[in-house]
């Protein structure tokens, strides 16, 4: 059993093995995301992980700070 420590990810490079590293997201989550990465062809923002589909806001909240942007 290891201990979830959440060290910062790049929300448009991550799989989603780095999204389940994040402390409350498990892989139904870390899919979801994903997909609507694609669906989107990139996330420009941060807050847009917030409108994936069925994640609780208090999730992205405790998530949030761990969250990057690449701008390349």
């Amino acid at each position: 059993f290891s201990e979830k420590k959440s060290t910062p990810i790049d929300i448009n490079k991550a799989d989603t093995s780095e999204w389940k590293s994040l402390k409350g997201i498990g892989s139904y989550y870390a899919k979801k995301i994903v997909g609507f990465r694609e669906k989107l062809g990139g996330f420009y923002k941060v807050e847009q992980v917030a409108e994936t589909y069925g994640l609780p806001d208090s999730t992205f909240q405790s998530i949030r700070s761990f969250l990057l942007i690449s701008t390349d």
